[in-house]
């Protein structure tokens, strides 16, 4: 009637019982009437109409609660199109009546056109942190000019997304070392977007986001001045737990473990004040805190976790729901580590029944858990399921890789035709991460057939996942070296490809562990000697050294260790007695730095040095120099001996082996009642 003084139209009429009926929360009905009030508002009004973008923006609402996030982005963008094309339809008179009105639409349709592409989970669009700044910017103009503290709510949702979308490019990103991070505290609304550049970045804006928005929050409720334990103990606003939630994954993220368990408590107690003990939220901050204890080594309560997110999901969401699977996949695993191989199995398949039933028989999710489940079977020596089960995941990766070839080819050749490389970078990253996954398949289908004592087919799958590894990382035929010579700033390509290298040198180790057993010492060597230049490289900020003594010096990691390990019993096989032994040094060392001097691995590399160090003596003339190397051999033997006694007790086969291991020393050295007091034990045992 404000435009037509005539009788109401039968599109507001329409569009009010479109109103009633998404009131009534009957969505489908509400639709159709919004589609029919439309169509008689554009035969009436033209087609941009602000009357036009009301029953857009209601009928988007609609489609929202349905959970058709596509259509409702649709809605949302047409109606922000007509909005901002608005060029005073309406008569002069009331114009400035309705410009406040009128821009508090505009930024309400930014901010849900927005939440409609992070629905989708579609973070990668740029244009919604353009939505979501504009919007706020709006807000908090509006805001300050009428002093509305209502508005705090809307500007609070946009800093939540904004933060949630960081959060989400952050992990799609690698974290940086010792790299400066930009400063956030100045006003997080100054801060140029272009200017975060890192993972880390990303995720302190975030956090910068998360917390201005519970300010928000606070403020509608006039509660700004509670301190954290207050924030974390009282309700003030239901988007606090919520906060809390996203906070406690930044956190997770940036690696504050105990900042995000207390964010993760926090945001479990207030989701269920708000909801119920049973809700889908506190189920996922459930799953989160179990992958927190997983990592901290509380293997008790990450258990308690996941049992309690997996039953909430299960009532919530049905047996079959992904969220369901992912807590089967996590259960099943640390389950697996308690040694409880049959209940781990039977998590496995169900989750690969669900992910089977969702994502398909060739699903990346399948693979992963066909990939997880073979390294079970391997574990508990059931080899023939984990050659079956890996090489399921196998024909998976093969297929997949095929599949997105195909997919990109045709816009590849259309790219090189225009000289736009776009959709051949497409594809290159596309079948980067599958490739990556299909070499770790088949690195574990070596490792099984290497323990089946099928030397060939296990050196043909380390040859494949090798050539994977040097493709990824553009390392040819010359190896690490040419990786090196090919790369100006080797610290930062080190950096960018340190988990493919770290695959690599795995791999590596592993085909000389195939060398070896195939008798073919010096191939073996130089496979060892590769991957512990790798090891070295990718652990250290030091420059990068081809020197073999350099880097053994300079190795710090336990992977290094059992490598130096195998380097020297090489030594020590082709009579290279001094060498090797410079060798189990170098790894005994980092063994008591990093397991302490009790643990049993320190115990065995003690009684191998020992058992060198008396195959040594028959190689000496000089007395002086046997006499010294039978007493550096009974001192590292008697060492072992100790740990072992203390890890097994005295009536333990190993300790039987060391027994009998110095009894053979004094009996070399005539002292016969030691060596038969040595020998009688070992006997005894």
């Amino acid at each position: 009637k404000t435009f037509n003084r005539g009788p109401v139209d039968e599109g507001a009429l329409y569009h009010a019982l479109a109103i009633a009926h998404a009131s009534l929360s009957d969505h489908e009905r509400a639709i159709r009437c919004y589609i029919t009030a439309l169509r008689y508002y554009r035969r009436r009004f033209g087609l941009e109409n602000l009357l036009v973008a009301g029953a857009l923006y209601d009928c988007a609402l609609s489609y929202w609660q349905l959970h058709d996030y596509g259509r409702a982005e649709d809605f949302w963008a047409d109606c922000l199109r007509i909005l901002l094309s608005y060029s005073g339809m309406v008569h002069d008179d009331i114009k400035s009546s309705i410009s406040p009105l009128y821009n508090f639409h505009v930024a309400r349709a930014l901010y849900n056109l927005a939440a409609s592409k992070i629905s989708k989970g579609d973070f990668s669009d740029q244009y919604i942190c353009t939505c979501l700044s504009d919007a706020s910017s709006m807000l908090q103009e509006m805001s300050s000019k009428t002093a509305a503290q209502a508005l705090n709510v809307e500007i609070g949702h946009c800093h939540f997304y904004l933060g949630l979308v960081h959060y989400k490019k952050s992990l799609e990103m690698r974290s940086t070392n010792n790299r400066k991070i930009t400063n956030f505290t100045q006003k997080f609304e100054q801060v140029k977007l272009n200017s975060l550049k890192s993972k880390e970045d990303h995720l302190h804006y975030a956090l910068s986001c998360a917390d201005q928005s519970l300010s928000n929050y606070l403020m509608e409720k006039n509660s700004v001045g509670l301190n954290k334990v207050d924030i974390g103990q009282k309700l003030q606003h239901s988007m606090q737990a919520h906060v809390a939630h996203l906070s406690a994954w930044i956190h997770d993220s940036l690696g504050s473990l105990t900042q995000a368990q207390w964010n993760y408590k926090t945001a479990i107690r207030l989701l269920n004040k708000i909801y119920s003990p049973n809700n889908v939220y506190s189920a996922s901050a459930l799953h989160s805190l179990g992958n927190i204890f997983v990592r901290i080594g509380n293997t008790p309560e990450a258990l308690k976790c996941y049992e309690d997110s997996l039953t909430y999901r299960v009532l919530l969401l049905g047996s079959d729901h992904p969220s369901v699977a992912d807590t089967l996949y996590k259960l099943a695993g640390l389950v697996g580590n308690l040694s409880e191989y049959h209940k781990s199995a039977a998590m496995y398949f169900h989750c690969l029944k669900i992910r089977m039933l969702v994502d398909g028989n060739e699903g990346a999710s399948v693979a992963t858990t066909l990939l997880s489940l073979g390294l079970l079977h391997d574990k508990f020596g059931y080899y023939r399921k984990a050659q079956e089960s890996l090489e399921g995941a196998l024909r998976i990766k093969k297929s997949r890789i095929q599949n997105v070839i195909h997919k990109y080819v045709g816009n590849v050749e259309k790219a090189a035709e225009s000289r736009d490389t776009d959709g051949n970078d497409k594809m290159q990253n596309a079948c980067k991460e599958e490739e990556t996954e299909l070499a770790a398949v088949l690195h574990n289908l070596g490792n099984v057939y290497l323990k089946v004592g099928d030397t060939t087919e296990a050196m043909k799958y380390y040859s494949d996942a090798l050539n994977i590894h040097r493709k990824l990382c553009g390392v040819g035929a010359g190896g690490f070296a040419e990786f090196v010579h090919n790369n100006t700033d080797i610290e930062s390509a080190i950096e960018i490809h340190r988990d493919i290298l770290k695959d690599m040198a795995d791999t590596l180790h592993n085909t000389g562990g195939v060398y070896e057993t195939m008798n073919k010492q010096q191939e073996a060597l130089s496979c060892y000697n590769q991957a512990l230049i790798i090891k070295r490289c990718i652990t250290t900020t030091k420059a990068v050294e081809f020197s073999l003594e350099d880097n053994v010096k300079t190795c710090n990691t336990l992977s290094s260790a059992i490598t130096l390990l195998r380097i020297g019993s090489i030594h020590t096989f082709l009579l290279n007695y001094d060498e090797g032994l410079s060798y189990y040094k170098s790894a005994l060392d980092i063994q008591r730095q990093h397991l302490g001097r009790d643990h049993i691995a320190v115990a065995q590399t003690l009684s191998e040095m020992g058992i060198i160090f008396r195959r040594r003596i028959d190689y000496l003339v000089s007395i002086e120099e046997k006499g010294s190397f039978e007493l550096a051999a009974t001192k590292c033997l008697t060492e072992a001996l100790r740990i072992s006694q203390l890890r097994f007790g005295p009536d333990h086969l190993t300790v039987a082996g060391i027994m009998y291991n110095i009894g053979s020393i004094h009996d070399s050295k005539g002292d016969y009642d030691k060596a038969i007091n040595h020998y009688q034990h070992s006997v005894n045992v």
